[in-house]
């Protein structure tokens, strides 16, 4: 007997988000770029434990697997790049940068995202959107 799953996905509102999410995208060159990424931790814990930032790549996209600063582990699967924290505490900012670079073209790039959530409380969650500057934005 056939079965169906139907998922679909609600952006949290930025009010409402536990986390506060920015991304900044520097490219270096047409290949090659530095992702910037902001998270500050505003839930109504006085910590969050293990936080999970999930940076979709660009298709065609990798990044360079190196271990930020403030990064307890890191995975690479899927075209997704993952960072664990251990902890974040209320109002902590903690700025991440990931090297991208492109390992084969693809026409028409759309846009990836990057969430952040509370490993052991997914619903403390944010999402940001980021794409590749179009040739007018360079």
């Amino acid at each position: 007997m056939p079965q169906t799953s139907l998922r679909y996905h609600t952006l949290p509102s930025p009010v409402a988000a536990a986390f506060q999410l920015s991304l900044h995208l520097e490219p270096h060159g047409k290949i090659a770029a530095m992702l910037n990424i902001n998270v500050t931790y505003t839930g109504s814990r006085n910590v969050s434990n293990m936080v999970i930032v999930n940076v979709k790549m660009l298709s065609g996209f990798s990044p360079q697997t190196t271990m930020p600063v403030g990064v307890s582990r890191i995975e690479s699967k899927d075209g997704h790049f993952l960072m664990y924290i251990e902890k974040m505490d209320a109002g902590q900012t903690l700025t991440l940068s990931v090297s991208i670079f492109q390992e084969f073209p693809v026409e028409n790039l759309q846009e990836a995202h990057v969430s952040v959530y509370d490993y052991y409380v997914t619903d403390e969650a944010a999402i940001v959107g980021y794409q590749w500057p179009t040739s007018s934005e360079e």
